[in-house]
């Protein structure tokens, strides 16, 4: 990095990370090992049809790409988990 922090941020001592969607993106890992073909499927249209992989194409950036594939894992965790 070149520049300096613009923002900083404070919490408590007691405060600690946490991923509220833990338990449906367990339930998204297992399923997608029980069947691979279907979630890769349900990725591969997820991330093709993207407004921003759409516009951008082969030139989208790879953390792009990392932000789209998480977001839509996201969305399939809680879809698998219902």
């Amino acid at each position: 990095m070149s520049d300096t922090l613009k923002h900083s941020y404070s919490t408590a001592n007691s405060s600690k990370l946490t991923y509220a969607n833990n338990k449906e993106r367990h339930q998204w890992a297992a399923n997608a090992i029980l069947n691979p073909d279907m979630y890769t499927a349900a990725m591969t249209s997820f991330v093709s049809l993207n407004a921003t992989v759409q516009s951008q194409g082969g030139s989208v950036s790879d953390s792009t790409l990392v932000l789209i594939v998480s977001g839509n894992i996201t969305k399939l965790a809680v879809a698998s988990y219902q």
